[in-house]
């Protein structure tokens, strides 16, 4: 089996800084429940970096706005 080569220390670097670009934006512009609970989560898991806490955010966005596709599925289902 061929498994991926781990991610270089350079990748995982500027992962951590695009992250932490759009956090500048995205973070004060989320709800301050979504934050603590994000920010709460990655403390838990021992993982606080800034491609977690952006990953939560976007997770968040997703949960609260469900694709077109999905509310259309569901219209179709109730028929």
């Amino acid at each position: 089996m061929k498994l991926p080569e781990a991610q270089s220390v350079s990748d995982c670097v500027r992962d951590e800084k695009t992250s932490r670009d759009k956090l500048g934006t995205t973070w004060p512009a989320a709800a301050a429940s979504i934050r603590a609970r994000c920010r709460a989560d990655a403390v838990a898991l021992g993982t606080l970096s800034y491609l977690d806490l952006l990953s939560c955010l976007q997770l968040s966005d997703d949960i609260k706005a469900p694709s077109s596709n999905t509310e259309s599925n569901r219209t179709s289902a109730n028929r």
